[in-house]
């Protein structure tokens, strides 16, 4: 996906995301997607799935799902969804190694990142635990594909 089409974009401009929760359906819809409830995508349009951010200032990535890419389906998009006050502003995409390369970028933190793995893999509680990670619009719009703006 390199752009939005014209309808897509119609979709989204008219979309209010505001709140927390329940807005992956709208999306989808607006997407012209189907929504999935799997543990990494929200949502697939024949072959292709995709994972949905949204937000107004940063966002925060679990890196327990990070740890665990190679159990990941290969090709998810991720779909950021920078809002002001719920009307979306700009919609940019990315995957989520480019996610995991800015947040753990160094030796160390690869390290940090392979005993996330063991942790997650070991936990019992695992849907109830996770470690977040802050990515903020700044990084978001520095290092990802734009798809949209609101002109």
């Amino acid at each position: 996906m390199n752009r939005l089409t014209e309808s897509q974009s119609t979709n989204i401009a008219n979309l209010n995301i505001k709140g927390k929760g329940g807005k992956d359906r709208e999306l989808a819809e607006a997407l012209g997607q189907e929504r999935a409830h799997a543990e990494f995508h929200d949502a697939k349009n024949g072959n292709d799935l995709f994972e949905y951010k949204k937000q107004a200032g940063c966002q925060w990535i679990d890196a327990f799902k990070l740890a665990r890419l190679d159990e990941a389906p290969e090709g998810i998009t991720i779909l950021w969804f920078n809002h002001k006050d719920g009307v979306i502003e700009s919609v940019y995409s990315s995957t989520y190694e480019q996610v995991r390369d800015i947040l753990f970028p160094t030796e160390i933190d690869q390290e940090l990142l392979s005993l996330y793995r063991s942790i997650a893999a070991n936990r019992t509680r695992k849907a109830a635990d996770q470690v977040k990670c802050k990515i903020d619009v700044k990084e978001i719009k520095a290092n990802f594909t734009l798809l949209w703006e609101r002109s």
